[in-house]
């Protein structure tokens, strides 16, 4: 497993160097006595690949030499990895989902983004306890990279709160889950102001505004039957 995620890891490097560079350029690198001394900078030429190019898929030879990408290099390689024709493509992103919490699930479930080349992940709504759970699991070399919202900004009776009432029946979640943990109640700039400090004192990564029927709010606020 430690070599496939330092495999997938190489070729995101790769693609997102060789992805930044136009169509046919191409920089000489002859390496310098300093760089020829340094015995931890490894130097592996990749071949038989499928490099993401102006848009288009070419076959050219890349070089990892060290941390960075380069289309030459003059020195003899340490080694060579055979891609036999397979796409090198930017690592993906999973832009939104709630699945990265603290379970019997997670590592499972980290080890299929790695498969499938999600490197990154974003979560816009998580308890923070959960996510203080999850520590040495991501944002680690071996595992994926995520960024969380902690709990969401919302106006009374909107989405998620529906969520925690539903957890505290099932016994799973108790009160003290909701208000100031997996949502922020703030119906106007008064709350926001006199909530902030403690919201920014739990550390988000990014803050999450919940919208939802935004325009229809006044119609709504008071009736019971668009509760959440």
């Amino acid at each position: 497993m430690a070599a496939r995620v330092q495999l997938i890891g190489l070729l995101a490097l790769c693609t997102y160097a060789c992805s930044h560079m136009g169509p046919g350029v191409s920089a000489a690198f002859v390496p310098t006595a300093a760089e020829k001394s340094k015995s931890v900078e490894r130097t592996l030429r990749l071949v038989n690949g499928q490099w993401l190019l102006g848009g288009r898929f070419v076959s050219v030879t890349r070089y990892a030499v060290g941390s960075t990408l380069r289309d030459h290099y003059a020195a003899r390689p340490d080694s060579t990895l055979d891609l036999h024709g397979g796409f090198v493509v930017p690592p993906f992103g999973e832009a939104h989902n709630h699945n990265i919490e603290a379970s019997s699930r997670v590592d499972a479930l980290i080890a299929r983004y790695l498969r499938d080349g999600v490197f990154y992940v974003e979560n816009p709504n998580v308890l923070p306890r959960n996510r203080a759970a999850l520590a040495g699991k991501m944002n680690v070399p071996t595992g994926v990279d995520v960024i969380f919202a902690n709990g969401g900004l919302t106006g009374s009776g909107g989405h998620p709160i529906e969520i925690v009432r539903r957890n505290i029946a099932r016994g799973i979640w108790t009160a003290a889950d909701g208000e100031g943990e997996f949502y922020w109640v703030v119906d106007n700039s008064a709350d926001l102001a006199r909530k902030w400090p403690a919201i920014l004192a739990q550390r988000p990564d990014f803050i999450k505004v919940y919208l939802l029927y935004s325009e229809e709010y006044e119609r709504r606020k008071t009736d019971s039957a668009f509760f959440g």
